[in-house]
């Protein structure tokens, strides 16, 4: 997964997505999220990311990330690349 090449993200949580015009406002956990995915990371290690930064429970941690990658796809300002991958290739 990676984040779409169009979103700008401000140090104070406002994204903007270019090609929509679609503008939203992030908390610092999402904000960290769409970071570390920026920096390549898995689910794993944004986890260990966010259990190092934030006191909060593991699962609990696991379960808002993944709902989150849901939701931030369903917007489109993460791409899964085994998906787009797989359409080219048809």
């Amino acid at each position: 997964m990676k984040v779409d090449p169009h979103i700008a993200l401000s140090e104070s949580g406002f994204l903007f997505h270019a090609s929509t015009g679609d503008s939203y406002s992030v908390n610092e956990v999402g904000q960290r999220i769409i970071q570390l995915i920026r920096e390549k990371k898995n689910i794993e290690a944004i986890k260990a990311e966010l259990l190092e930064e934030f006191e909060a429970e593991a699962e609990q941690v696991e379960e808002d990330i993944v709902d989150y990658l849901q939701f931030l796809k369903q917007l489109k300002i993460i791409i899964d690349e085994n998906l787009e991958s797989s359409r080219h290739r048809t």
